[in-house]
């Protein structure tokens, strides 16, 4: 761990610079999470929805993946949600309880926060690597007949 206090001036501001890049993409991240699970979340809607026959076929063909991508992408909402929360709390108790106002990295609430940071993009990867299997199906299997 680095000790702040014996850092150059310029290296301070450097760090304060890294930190502030570093809040600007997990934000970005967490966006772009949501966003496309809320997307697969669509697609798995509309697929069940329409009544053309290539959404039918890919129901048909690709049920279970399609429930799988679908409880996939919800779990990453869900964890993108989760994330926020045990944040707060995590960001409370610095602000509570630390004479130092860091976080304690071996609360439990920091330690779910990262997690869930993790877990919404492992979740949102294997959502839309599993629409695309669909797809690829839909593709390459032969139409099933009527």
């Amino acid at each position: 761990m680095i000790d702040i206090k014996t850092l150059s001036p310029d290296a301070k501001e450097a760090r304060k610079k890294r930190i502030e890049d570093k809040t600007t993409v997990t934000a970005r991240i967490s966006e772009t999470c949501r966003y496309v699970s809320f997307g697969i979340l669509a697609v798995f809607y509309t697929l069940h929805t329409s009544k053309e026959p290539f959404s039918m076929e890919i129901v048909s063909q690709s049920g279970a993946v399609l429930d799988l991508m679908a409880l996939g992408a919800l779990l990453s909402v869900m964890s993108d949600y989760l994330q926020y929360y045990f944040a707060a709390k995590s960001i409370q108790h610095a602000l509570d309880e630390r004479d130092d106002q860091l976080f304690d990295q071996d609360r439990y609430d920091y330690k779910l926060r990262e997690f869930f940071y993790r877990a919404k993009q492992v979740l949102m990867f294997a959502a839309a690597i599993l629409l695309l299997i669909a797809m690829a199906r839909a593709f390459l299997l032969p139409a099933t007949p009527p």
